[in-house]
């Protein structure tokens, strides 16, 4: 799939590339749903230059510094979010 190009607007496509530590430079936010062992590796190094992550997998689910956001039961935990 490297090098496959995703449509999405209003851009008019994304490549996919390697996930590297560089791949977080100029990002505000991501969505991950990768394998534990990717999100352990890769998590840690987004925060770390100031990405809000958002993670699908369990594997920082019981982490206290790590907040579980349910937006039926605490939307307010996702105020602190600044995009852009």
């Amino acid at each position: 799939m490297l090098g496959w190009q995703v449509h999405f607007l209003p851009r008019p496509h994304f490549t996919i590339q390697e996930l590297t530590a560089d791949s977080f430079n100029d990002i505000d936010i991501t969505i991950f749903s990768v394998g534990g062992s990717i999100s352990k590796e890769f998590d840690p190094i987004a925060v770390e230059k100031g990405v809000t992550m958002v993670e699908n997998r369990s594997v920082f689910r019981m982490v206290d510094r790590v907040p579980l956001v349910i937006p039926e039961v605490n939307p307010e935990v996702m105020d602190r979010i600044k995009v852009g």
